[in-house]
């Protein structure tokens, strides 16, 4: 069943990231014109790292369903041991 919503309808200002690693304002301006535009948005970021006790992933997943927000963490470790963190979170009157 479609959802109509009067909220989707700005243009967007950045519809998709530059290429290479992007400066810590280019994102945050990306994700604040993604939830701008949008009821509903989900993000996901990988953070993979390798040091001297080994590689390991963190993987981030932020899904906003207004007025909800969930956080999902998730960090793999050697052996596969993965590790689970989850918030969810109520928004309110959040401007940019």
């Amino acid at each position: 069943m479609p959802v109509h919503t009067s909220e989707a309808t700005l243009a967007p200002v950045v519809s998709a990231m530059p290429g290479g690693l992007p400066t810590l304002d280019q994102l945050f301006a990306f994700a604040a014109d993604a939830e701008r535009r949008a009821r509903t948005l989900r993000l996901r970021i990988e953070d993979r790292s390798v040091t001297t006790s080994g590689e390991s992933l963190t993987r981030t997943e932020i899904l906003v369903d207004r007025p909800r927000a969930r956080v999902t963490t998730s960090t793999v470790k050697k052996l596969n041991c993965i590790i689970y963190q989850v918030f969810n979170l109520l928004i309110r009157n959040i401007n940019f």
